[in-house]
């Protein structure tokens, strides 16, 4: 692991809570990988050792959660500098990975070593718990959203707070993250710009 991440990681990790550069440094050199992803390449916890974590360090990518091939959910699109949690949100959610919307590279860490930190030292603790408050707050946005917007307010929304993202990620990964069906998507799109209303 170059310095020159583990100092990107460890500037990142500044917004939660003091840590010595120098204890992260030696903490990723010996517990964290980094993973080169091509376009279209994915990456599934169940394959790993442990739970991880993914540190996205240069590129974008989509989480994803599935228990058949056909079945998934995209969680969330994750980009440089944010962190990707691979860890079932619940018991019906066996495998949760990337998929590298475009070339990318990702900082692997094992859950369980975190674990241990967080029993060791207090910064650690209170980063984890830090980032867990802001993933629940997400997430629960996520859900309020899909149970009481309609398909035309959750695109709406989607497009004026990710505008970077519209012109990358294609468009059945945006449907299936807003959980409408692409032929919806391409319909209200299209009306929308005869409207010029997004």
């Amino acid at each position: 692991m170059s310095k020159a991440i583990v100092l990107e990681i460890w500037n990142r990790l500044r917004a939660f809570a003091p840590i010595p550069f120098d204890h992260l440094e030696l903490i990723y050199s010996a517990h964290a990988k980094l993973v080169a992803l091509r376009k279209g390449d994915q990456i599934v916890s169940e394959k790993l050792q442990g739970a991880m974590l993914g540190y996205v360090h240069t590129g974008l990518c989509s989480i994803f959660t599935k228990r058949l091939a056909t079945d998934f959910n995209i969680r969330n699109f994750v980009g440089p500098g944010d962190v990707a949690d691979l860890e079932p949100l619940g018991l019906s959610q066996r495998h949760v990975g990337l998929h590298a919307i475009v070339d990318s590279k990702i900082v692997l860490f094992e859950k369980e070593i975190l674990e241990v930190l967080c029993l060791r030292h207090k910064e650690w603790e209170t980063i984890v718990r830090r980032y867990n408050q802001q993933s629940l707050k997400s997430f629960s946005e996520r859900v309020a959203m899909l149970s009481s917007d309609s398909a035309t307010e959750r695109i709406k929304f989607f497009f004026s707070n990710h505008p970077e993202l519209v012109q990358i990620v294609p468009d059945k990964f945006i449907a299936n993250h807003l959980n409408i069906a692409p032929e919806t998507l391409s319909r209200i799109r299209k009306k929308s710009r005869s409207a010029d209303a997004f």
